[in-house]
């Protein structure tokens, strides 16, 4: 049996080594560029368009992620796309409760 710790760590800088851990286990980049909305736009086929911001992104999946810890219904990092050097993801927080439910992110 793994060891899992269920509660989310208290910050996002804290809970990004477990998502590194992740994206190293799906042979992805370890380099996480926070996206945005409006931040993507799908081409025809397997192309997207990503518009990078800098810090921003990191400011904006940082309130992403405090107002889930106090909401408290799941945190889901998204990987959007990715590319060799970096993975481009979002911080997803579901609306309420029957959203958290259909995409299987109750509360533990």
């Amino acid at each position: 049996m793994h060891d899992v710790e269920l509660d989310p760590p208290p910050t996002l800088a804290a809970a990004e080594p477990r998502f590194q851990s992740f994206l190293r286990s799906q042979k992805l980049s370890e380099i996480v560029c926070w996206l945005m909305p409006g931040d993507v736009v799908v081409a025809d086929g397997p192309h997207f368009w990503v518009r990078k911001r800098g810090t921003e992104t990191l400011q904006y999946a940082n309130a992403r992620y405090v107002e889930e810890l106090r909401r408290n219904l799941g945190i889901l990092f998204e990987v959007i796309c990715a590319t060799e050097k970096e993975t481009f993801a979002a911080v997803f927080i579901p609306e309420d409760e029957i959203d958290a439910q259909y995409r299987l992110m109750g509360v533990v």
